[in-house]
């Protein structure tokens, strides 16, 4: 499992999103209660499986991910890509046999129905 920081950016109507970086990464479906949004202001993560990142060559949606070639290890029925992003490493699981250059540049992306958010602040559990 490959874990990103990420934030909750909410607008003043409510309407909140993913941050990575800075960057939006994808907006969530429904507005936040009031209550939640001082804990929602804490460093969260992401867990995003291998097998569900999906990466290109070029730029596919404003929400993907600049990332840069780490190393690449192929193992029978899949290679292992590990991938730099701004101050975090992803691995993601690939066809088998690929070729990736070190310091190679990719854009990757995480949809937001295969992310699972963890905290540490208790007030977020009920």
């Amino acid at each position: 499992m490959n874990f990103l920081d990420i934030e909750v950016r909410i607008e003043n109507g409510g309407a909140a999103w993913i941050a990575y970086d800075g960057r939006r990464l994808a907006d969530l479906p429904c507005t936040i209660n009031p209550v939640r949004r001082p804990a929602l202001r804490e460093t969260l993560q992401a867990g995003i499986r291998p097998n569900r990142i999906e990466f290109s060559e070029t730029r596919m949606r404003d929400s993907d991910l600049a990332a840069e070639v780490g190393t690449y290890e192929s193992i029978g029925e899949r290679g292992i890509l590990t991938v730099r992003l701004k101050s975090q490493d992803l691995t993601i699981l690939t066809p088998p046999d690929q070729t990736y250059r070190k310091a190679r540049q990719l854009w990757v992306h995480c949809a937001l129905k295969d992310m699972y958010f963890f905290t540490t602040v208790p007030t977020l559990v009920e």
